[in-house]
């Protein structure tokens, strides 16, 4: 049987070579190269078989080489190291459709556990990652419901409060008065549990009422 031969994309030469060490304790597999970027992989790949690429990504330029590697190579897995601790970046390298995730420096530890997982046909995701994400799921799974609980005339009030509009302004738009107006604004501080109408624009931003 043919090795498992994998490729390290780094352009950090002294992380590569620590990492390849680690790998050399893996019967049955090998690292037939070590490249630098994202173009150096493609070409590679046009060239000879690849079964698993191990990738530093932090750049969305990274990404898309993912993206790129992942439709046009299938078959070919995917380890990415991330940099990038955002939820943003990490929401957008999970899209990428890599077979598993870890943080940079979780690599000298946990990176054998994660390629013999995706070796053998599983998904790997360290475990700050798989935190982030039930994070993640479990504050969008509460917005959703928060969101739902405000009635339309709530959202329209708290939409309008965004946009910078007066409470005077507001009340003459939804023909109602100031203190209406007020009282909804107080309402909604209530429900939501907020201390500041600041905190209801933050809300609102992330919920997407206002962009």
């Amino acid at each position: 049987m043919r090795p498992f031969r994998v490729v390290i994309c780094d352009h950090q030469k002294l992380f590569v070579q620590s990492i390849c060490k680690n790998l050399e304790e893996i019967p049955g597999l090998e690292v037939i190269g070590e490249v630098a970027c994202g173009h150096d992989i493609i070409e590679l790949l046009n060239k000879t078989t690849i079964d698993m690429i191990v990738i530093d990504v932090d750049s969305l330029q990274h990404l898309q080489t993912v993206r790129k590697i992942k439709t046009t190579y299938p078959k070919v897995k995917i380890l990415i190291l991330l940099v990038d601790k955002s939820e943003d970046f990490l929401r957008q390298a999970i899209f990428a459709g890599a077979d598993g995730y870890m943080f940079k420096q979780k690599a000298y530890s946990d990176l054998i556990t994660a390629i013999e997982k995706i070796r053998q046909g599983g998904k790997y995701f360290c475990t700050i990652i798989s935190e982030k994400m039930a994070e993640i799921i479990c504050n969008e799974m509460i917005g959703k419901f928060t969101r739902k609980s405000l009635s339309d005339k709530e959202i329209k009030v708290l939409t309008l409060r965004c946009e910078s509009k007066s409470i005077t302004e507001i009340a003459e738009l939804l023909s109602r008065s100031p203190s209406t107006i007020r009282n909804h604004l107080e309402t909604l501080k209530k429900k939501l549990k907020f201390k500041t109408q600041a905190d209801l624009i933050k809300y609102a931003i992330k919920q997407g009422y206002i962009r």
